[in-house]
């Protein structure tokens, strides 16, 4: 993400609430941009706060409130297709995320448990095995694809033409929204999927803003963290410590899979690929708890979310609200499911 200081950007992301969520940044909106200009002073109080950091990296409690609101969306999407003779079969709910780190899968923001994470990386490795096999089982294009990507090509040309139109709207409720970094992330403005998202944050638009707008402020303090010289000193110790227990060199946990994704590509899912895999994996885990990278580079996370300027935190913030209220409303809609 570009420099904080950038006024423009910062009053686009804000406006992104102002009519559902900020009344009072409604009339300022329109006012240029000296008013939305971050301020040097720091809301440390709202930054420290539990809350706020789960929703930035969306662990914890907020990973919770994700799933509470994904399942009302679900329940709000089939209500509203149902009328018209239609299913609709959500994907499992998203795994946790590991928005804090470049850490391998072994090792997780809800995993901190070193004997848990060995036992783990003996057993599966990194993963890589498992999904090269998947991979091989057959042409079968629908082996590993959800029930609903299963339900969608059993309608059938016609009928998918109806279902997607009913689901997403028509192409002319495209809308877009500009993200603080100054991408721009198209989105439906219309169809089952709006009116649900409506329903619980009160317009696509906040619902949009409330995922994609923490992420990119995470992956922009996420590179302030990884040129930290605290964190910097910590992967030299973690690649030492590699170097030590496996005679190769790495420089991030992250390149330990990824070394390996060249010979799976060339010899398949070999069982000596897949025991240099695990061999690999239970190492990088006894050397990332060793050297405290991931305890390292949360706490480091932890401290350039509170360094953002006042005026980020109060968007985000702004944000959060908006997502306690939409997982509050999930939940009265989820218990009266039936």
């Amino acid at each position: 993400m570009a420099a904080h200081s950038t006024a423009t950007r910062y009053r686009v992301a804000l406006c992104i609430l102002a009519a559902a969520v900020g009344a009072a940044a409604v009339g300022a909106c329109g006012a240029g941009t000296a008013a939305h200009t971050p301020t040097v002073g720091r809301d440390t109080a709202a930054a420290r706060s539990g809350a706020y950091y789960a929703f930035l990296t969306q662990t914890g409690s907020a990973l919770v409130d994700s799933r509470t609101i994904a399942a009302a969306q679900t329940v709000l999407i089939q209500r509203c297709l149902r009328g018209s003779g239609f299913r609709y079969l959500p994907d499992d709910p998203p795994a946790a995320t590991v928005a804090t780190g470049d850490a391998p899968d072994v090792v997780t923001n809800q995993q901190l448990d070193e004997t848990a994470a060995v036992r783990r990386a003996v057993t599966r490795g990194y993963g890589l095995y498992a999904s090269y096999v998947a991979a091989r089982k057959g042409p079968n294009q629908f082996a590993n694809a959800s029930p609903q990507a299963v339900y969608v090509h059993s309608l059938g040309p016609a009928r998918d033409a109806v279902y997607e139109q009913l689901l997403a709207g028509p192409a002319s409720s495209t809308a877009g929204t500009t993200l603080p970094d100054g991408s721009t992330f198209t989105y439906s403005g219309g169809g089952c999927e709006a009116r649900a998202d409506a329903g619980l944050y009160g317009s696509r638009e906040v619902a949009v803003a409330a995922i994609y707008v923490p992420e990119d402020f995470a992956l922009d303090i996420s590179e302030q963290v990884e040129r930290d010289p605290l964190y910097v000193h910590v992967l030299a110790q973690w690649s030492a410590c590699m170097r030590s227990a496996t005679n190769r060199r790495f420089a991030a946990p992250g390149a330990v899979a990824k070394a390996l994704e060249p010979a799976y590509s060339e010899d398949g899912p070999t069982p000596r690929l897949q025991s240099e895999e695990r061999t690999l994996a239970v190492d990088d885990v006894r050397c990332q708890f060793a050297t405290r990278v991931l305890q390292t580079r949360k706490a480091l996370f932890a401290v350039h979310a509170v360094q953002l300027p006042r005026g980020y935190v109060s968007l985000l913030s702004m944000l959060l609200s908006a997502q306690v209220r939409a997982t509050g409303r999930a939940a009265r809609i989820l218990a009266t499911a039936g």
